[in-house]
C-alpha cells in the first residue's frame, strides 16, 4: 500500500470488531487522534489496547 496502512489497519481492525460482535464507537476525530498517536509511536500496544475497552461495545447484547 502506498501511504495506505493508517487507513487499512483502522478498517481492519473495524472489521474485525463487527465480525466478533462489537462496534467502534469513538467519532472520526477521535479516531484519526489515535490512529496518528499509534503512527508517530505516542501510544504503546498498552495505550491502543485502553483505547479499544473506552471506546467499543458489544453489539449483540
Amino acid at each position: 500500500f502506498v501511504d495506505g496502512n493508517k487507513r487499512t489497519a483502522i478498517v481492519a481492525a473495524g472489521a474485525f470488531l463487527i465480525v466478533n460482535g462489537y462496534v467502534l464507537t469513538a467519532d472520526n476525530g477521535t479516531i484519526y487522534e489515535f490512529v496518528m498517536g499509534v503512527a508517530a509511536g505516542e501510544i504503546d500496544e498498552a495505550g491502543a489496547a485502553a483505547f479499544f475497552r473506552d471506546h467499543v461495545i458489544n453489539i449483540e447484547d
